[in-house]
């Protein structure tokens, strides 16, 4: 057993040896135990290992909320990205139109390249169109699954 010239005068008050006895009939490992759970010293780890849980938590928190945000960002971006598209189909059929119109009207052959090159074109971004819905439906319930 260390000596008490050996402890400084702040563990001197808070050692095992002084901690007053809680009740007389308690087995002496008990007691020593309690004091041990009672000290200083463990107190300022707990209140240690308590902060770094809260910090652990509350990173863990931003992290999982940024995410959330990232997943929410790129599903706008696809939003935006079929929105245009379709846009750019529903000019074609317009322009589709008119130019079959046209045709029609006049049966010249200028009006009928460019139906055919209109034509060509819809059904070029509507393939698209296609494609992204596919590729967007198909991640959905892959990443759906792997949630269940």
């Amino acid at each position: 057993m260390l000596g008490n010239s050996r402890c400084p005068p702040s563990d001197k008050d808070s050692s095992v040896e002084k901690v007053p006895v809680l009740a007389p009939g308690i087995p002496g490992i008990v007691r020593r135990s309690l004091a041990k759970l009672l000290s200083s010293a463990h107190l300022v780890l707990s209140g240690t290992t308590a902060s770094i849980l809260v910090i652990i938590f509350l990173g863990s928190l931003f992290v999982f909320v940024a995410l959330r945000n990232h997943h929410g960002d790129e599903i706008r971006a696809r939003t935006v990205q079929l929105t245009r598209l379709s846009s750019l189909i529903e000019n074609d059929i317009a322009e589709l139109e008119n130019y079959y119109r046209g045709f029609l009207l006049t049966h010249r052959s200028q009006y009928f390249a460019p139906l055919q090159e209109r034509r060509n074109a819809m059904k070029k971004r509507l393939e698209e169109l296609n494609g992204r819905c596919w590729t967007t439906l198909f991640s959905a319930n892959a990443s759906s699954k792997l949630r269940t």
